[in-house]
């Protein structure tokens, strides 16, 4: 029991021991469904008993419920119990600081006795927490209290038992009695080439009236991968214990589905909860074999991994980028990290190629930070700047994720518009997983030069990255710089496909 307060009075008159009843406090606490608790957790909808109770025969007066009127749901007076004397009363009390009743326990025939005095029913209608209180008759001290926890309604996990509903007859005649039955699952129904699926299930002193059963059974989920599936059912009467006593119903009764679920073929759920789509072998809560399409993600799609969106032609990444301020001097400190792993101070006075670029992930979409979409023809960069000096520069550059799904390496004719102007220290570079490819060596590209072409022999059974680099044009102060892939070959060849995944990305060239 909790603790309780307890008052007594003794008031001596002519020798008697006489017990005042008006000022009697006896020793009262309250439970739940019977049980002596101080903080229960409820669902939503869920109900409760709440009791106050009386440690002795002692008149009391108290109030029970809840302050400022934080109810979270219903709470009632059931019943005035016996115990609580003759003259006991519950009496609603509605204050806006406090919700709940005035009890009274007295009484000559009979008084108060030890016990169940006054019974509440309490409901939850809404989540949070409050506290149920029992305070003593001047309203001033708590005497007991109980926790009150409400949280939503949890979900229960589906079940993967089915019933089977079936009609036993005995010598023509419709069973009537106790019988026992074994029930296996199998892919066939043929008795000799038929695989066993799953355990077998055995239903002892099975009650069988004018030849009408009903079991549960439960093979499991995983047994149920959208192929057919038959029943296999062994009957013996229930006193025999001999296991070759069985005798196999025939023909094996197969297992159709409800029609509405024929919707949810393709789909499955194994023991552990895993869904699988297009698979019966899903190794995440969610697999799905194949390509997914889907309208919109809701989120910012920071958590995506792999999505690719759909897009029928070129998806490439992009950057265009000015190394030197021209009162400031090198950007970022001169730091390649910043730059594709070159330093800017190599890009724009050092002849910077593709294939100096570094082949860490991170430190490549630090760098190409912008996402292309193209056709069969792309304009990556076209743009006219005012040169203040030979140190300073404009570069673009584009970078491909291409993925070879055939065991033979492919070759992409790639054609491309690229300026540059070496004699500054500016190159126009191609690189295919770190090695050079073609670069522009002494020759300056203007932006009406004809386009670059070049074979870029993509490996087989993998995804290579292809970097292509421009420069700008000679100076004359007012410089161009134009990196853009033409003749339509952006179309790739069959067996090569764009890949989205530099967000991604792990490893070095190799991957």
């Amino acid at each position: 029991m909790k603790s309780a307060k307890k008052l007594a009075i003794l008031v001596l008159a002519l020798g008697l021991v006489v017990w005042s009843a008006s000022m009697v406090q006896g020793a009262q606490y309250l439970t739940v469904n019977g049980q002596d608790v101080t903080s229960i957790t409820l669902e939503l909808g869920q109900s409760r008993t709440v009791e106050i109770r009386s440690t002795d025969g002692m008149s009391y007066v108290g109030y029970a419920g809840f302050d400022n009127g934080v109810i979270l749901g219903n709470f009632s007076h059931m019943e005035t119990k016996p115990e609580a004397g003759n003259l006991a009363t519950a009496i609603g009390y509605n204050q806006p600081a406090f919700y709940g009743y005035y009890v009274s326990a007295t009484g000559i025939s009979p008084p108060p006795s030890a016990g169940v005095h006054f019974v509440f029913q309490y409901d939850v209608l809404q989540p949070g927490e409050t506290d149920l209180k029992l305070y003593d008759s001047t309203f001033t001290s708590v005497i007991d209290s109980i926790h009150i926890t409400v949280i939503p309604l949890q979900p229960i996990a589906m079940r993967t038992a089915f019933t089977y509903q079936g009609r036993l007859m005995d010598a023509n005649a419709s069973a009537d009695g106790l019988y026992d039955l074994k029930f296996k699952l199998y892919d066939n129904a043929d008795p000799v080439f038929a695989a066993q699926q799953g355990s077998t299930i055995d239903i002892n002193d099975l009650d069988v009236i004018d030849g009408y059963f009903t079991v549960e059974l439960d093979f499991g989920s995983d047994v149920f991968d959208g192929d057919s599936r038959w029943l296999d059912i062994g009957v013996r009467p229930c006193d025999s214990n001999d296991p070759n006593a069985f005798v196999t119903l025939s023909p094996r009764q197969e297992l159709t589905p409800v029609p509405y679920a024929l919707q949810t073929r393709g789909i499955f759920v194994d023991n552990a909860g895993n869904v699988g789509v297009g698979t019966t072998k899903p190794s995440t809560k969610l697999e799905v074999a194949g390509a997914v399409k889907a309208e919109s993600f809701v989120g910012d799609g920071t958590q995506l991994a792999g999505v690719q969106r759909e897009h029928s032609g070129a998806i490439y990444r992009w950057t265009v980028f000015s190394t030197y301020g021209q009162s400031g001097g090198w950007y970022a400190n001169n730091d390649q990290a910043m730059f594709g792993g070159v330093r800017p101070s190599v890009w724009s006075d050092g002849n910077g190629m593709a294939f100096q670029m570094s082949s860490d992930k991170e430190v490549l979409r630090t760098l190409f930070t912008r996402k292309g979409y193209g056709g069969k023809n792309a304009v990556v960069a076209a743009d006219e700047w005012y040169s203040y000096s030979s140190t300073n520069c404009k570069h673009g550059a584009a970078l491909f994720r291409i993925r070879n799904t055939t065991k033979s390496a492919i070759n992409w004719p790639v054609s491309v518009y690229m300026t540059c102007y070496p004699g500054w220290g500016e190159r126009a570079s191609i690189a295919l997983n770190g090695v050079d490819v073609w670069n522009s060596g002494g020759s300056n590209r203007l932006a009406f030069t004809p386009p670059v072409s070049v074979n870029l022999l993509i490996p087989p059974s993998r995804t290579s990255t292809a970097i292509f680099v421009a420069g700008s044009s000679p100076t004359s102060q007012t410089r161009s710089l134009y990196l853009a892939f033409t003749n339509n070959r952006l179309e790739l060849p069959a067996g090569l496909e764009y890949v989205d995944d530099l967000d991604t990305a792990t490893g070095g060239w190799d991957e």
